[in-house]
């Protein structure tokens, strides 16, 4: 009888154990975005929040000059584009039309702050219209500034710009009908193909 109560009792303390001294699932099954505590700090280990990549265009390659320097390049989605050699693609769909251009300036030596501020200057949308300098970005390893233009009339307009040199600054516009998480999809899909020639 005594031997059978030690037999019991061990068993329960086995159980207890497996229970509460920590978790059975090894650390490579665990969720990504699972929460962990070392050495009773509290400390928590969350999942990243960025946003997951985009792939990248697959279209017509575009070559976009520069004004003194060979320029950049980057690619089309895929699609029926109209243009699209060097400046300026469109298409059209049941919304309207979508367009990606390319601009090559010679400001001379102004700051990224300076060009956006130039850009902000040239809408000429209704007072209705949102629109602002967003955060900047990089881009092909270069620091862009970015301008978000939203309206209902005028659709979307997402614009980036960038100082090369004294001679040569860069922009980049995405026109849509309007704002749709696609929209933005196909942006960054483009983004993700720029390269400096």
């Amino acid at each position: 009888m005594r031997s059978r109560t030690i037999a019991l009792t061990a068993i329960v303390v086995l159980l207890l154990a497996g229970c509460g001294g920590g978790s059975s699932t090894p650390a490579a099954d665990l969720p990504a975005d699972a929460t962990s505590s070392a050495g009773g700090e509290g400390t928590v280990a969350t999942a990243d929040p960025e946003t997951p990549a985009v792939p990248p265009a697959t279209g017509r390659r575009v070559i976009a000059d520069g004004v003194s320097e060979p320029g950049l390049t980057y690619r089309l989605p895929e699609g029926r584009w109209v243009g699209g050699g060097t400046e300026l693609a469109t298409r059209y769909d049941r919304f309207g039309q979508t367009a990606i251009s390319h601009g090559a300036l010679a400001y001379g030596d102004v700051s990224l702050t300076r060009l956006a501020n130039l850009a902000l200057g040239l809408y000429d949308w209704p007072r209705s219209a949102e629109i602002e300098r967003t955060a900047d970005r990089t881009v092909a390893g270069s620091d862009w500034y970015v301008i978000e233009a939203k309206d209902r009339e005028r659709g979307f307009e997402y614009r980036l710009g960038t100082v090369r040199d004294a001679d040569n600054s860069h922009e980049l516009v995405f026109s849509f009908p309007k704002e749709t998480a696609e929209a933005r999809q196909m942006i960054e899909s483009v983004l993700a193909t720029v390269a400096w020639r």
